[in-house]
């Protein structure tokens, strides 16, 4: 029996954007447009009729644009994914942010200056079909990783040796797997195949990191999208509450290490050097002095839920990798300081870090951190993309590695794909911890959870557990003073 179709609701004023876009899924097998509304109120009023599994929302449309609709879905359907269709104006990117703020799913930017239909539809195709896929569990067989367990390191003991990780214990050890070959990747599962290049041409960049996400099994979970910004005086939005004998410290898949899945880490040691196992004290080695974020979909509201219960006097940098367009990340940086305690920026080259400051990567550059005059400042390069990613997490996780060592804190949120896993490995073997945010909350468990099956995070806690998590670690006991020094 195959896997069930899933079911589109495409919502545009434009009847030629419609047409191509039902045209384009139609072109996917198991996906299937079941129906299409030029106005609002019309696709509020199909919704309960044909109970798609995914909106395909416009953002500008006349009577009522796409921010106010998608506020009514999420009245009546707050589990429903919704990916916004916009354009990469100013005022398209602004429009974007607010709607991810008010709880849409993920976005796909509208193709400009393409000059050809047929080009502009595929690059569009190449970029909706994964999120769909991802926010819709629609993947084919094997995206969702077994019920077996993960192993849950401790937090880098005092005694522990800078380059080593402490693990659960001896057996728990388990050889990681080659990293796969592109051409591995390449070789789909049925409905990744069936939007693959052709033969000889290299994945594009969404197709491929697609496939990797099924190829690594990352699991998705159809989150509820809180807003951004709660109504004055609530408290944060919380995720769904684990069951009770889940301890939140804890792994809550570990059992026996047997089961554990093979995962890749590009650069870790060979199977042959096996790393030291055997739970240590978690006395942390020395202060988180800083904090390195990496996010994919649904990190916009993730990041915002994790920022806002940051207090102003946060005594540590904080950088971050929200996978985002350049004319985005701006507007997203700006919302989010209008929304936290602590000052939010776009990240500019030469910048110091600055304790209770938050840096967000330019979209379209890498975001790293280097020294300058012998003090940490901010870096950014176009070097090639990583992880089909530019910013990538990786850039940045492996910089901060090298820069601030025992004293670096990583946090993986929320995302599609395995960005960040490689440098989670540099941030563990250079004497850092990593925590990921956990199933239940994410709005695809991709990202983190690769990084808690390769045995790297130390804590799988919910996105509403992770400001007070950051408090607990840093404000206790980072360094104080105008600049972070490692």
């Amino acid at each position: 029996m195959g896997s069930p179709v899933i079911r589109i609701l495409v919502v545009d004023d434009s009847v030629v954007i419609r047409k191509l876009l039902t045209a384009t899924l139609a072109e996917v097998p198991g996906m299937e447009v079941v129906a299409t509304a030029a106005l609002g109120r019309i696709a509020l009023a199909k919704i309960p009729q044909v109970r798609p599994d995914i909106v395909i929302l416009d953002v500008e449309m006349p009577e009522m644009d796409g921010i106010e609709t998608l506020k009514l879905i999420r009245k009546d359907a707050p589990r429903l994914p919704v990916i916004m269709f916009s354009t990469r104006t100013e005022r398209g990117a602004a429009a974007t942010i607010e709607a991810l703020t008010c709880g849409a799913s993920d976005y796909v930017a509208k193709p400009s200056n393409v000059g050809n239909v047929l080009l502009a539809m595929a690059r569009v195709r190449d970029e909706m079909v994964p999120k769909i896929q991802a926010l819709t569990g629609g993947g084919p067989p094997g995206t969702r990783p077994p019920a077996g367990p993960m192993v849950l390191l401790a937090q880098p003991a005092a005694a522990a040796p800078r380059a080593g990780i402490k693990v659960a214990s001896e057996a728990a050890l388990r050889p990681l797997a080659a990293a796969p070959r592109p051409a591995d990747l390449a070789r789909a599962t049925p409905r990744s195949a069936a939007i693959g290049p052709a033969p000889g041409q290299a994945p594009s960049p969404a197709v491929a990191m697609a496939q990797a996400a099924a190829e690594q099994r990352a699991t998705t979970r159809f989150a509820a999208v809180a807003p951004l910004a709660p109504a004055a005086g609530s408290p944060p939005p919380r995720s769904p509450p684990a069951a009770p004998h889940e301890p939140r410290l804890t792994n809550r898949f570990a059992a026996a290490p047997d089961a554990l899945p093979a995962i890749a880490v590009p650069g870790a040691p060979p199977a042959s050097e096996p790393r030291v196992i055997a739970l240590g004290s978690s006395a942390l080695r020395r202060p988180v002095e800083i904090v390195a974020i990496g996010a994919s979909t649904g990190g916009p509201n993730a990041l915002a839920t994790l920022l806002m219960q940051l207090p102003p006097e946060f005594p540590a940098p904080i950088v971050i990798v929200q996978h985002m367009l350049a004319t985005f990340t701006r507007h997203f940086a700006e919302r989010l300081a209008s929304q936290c305690k602590i000052k939010i920026v776009e990240a500019v080259a030469g910048q110091p870090l600055v304790p209770g400051h938050a840096y967000i990567a330019r979209g379209d550059h890498h975001l790293l951190v280097a020294r300058r005059a012998g003090r940490p400042c901010l870096a950014t390069n176009q070097d090639e993309v990583e992880n089909y990613c530019r910013p990538a997490v990786d850039v940045l996780f492996r910089s901060v590695a090298q820069v601030y060592g025992a004293g670096a804190l990583a946090v993986v949120l929320t995302g599609m794909g395995h960005d960040g896993l490689a440098g989670c490995s540099a941030i563990r073997e250079a004497g850092g911890d990593v925590i990921v945010q956990d199933e239940a909350s994410s709005v695809v468990w991709g990202m983190p959870g690769f990084v808690a099956r390769a045995g790297l995070a130390s804590q799988v806690l919910p996105i509403d557990e992770l400001g007070g998590e950051l408090r607990r670690r840093v404000v206790l006991a980072a360094p104080r003073g105008a600049e972070a020094s490692p």
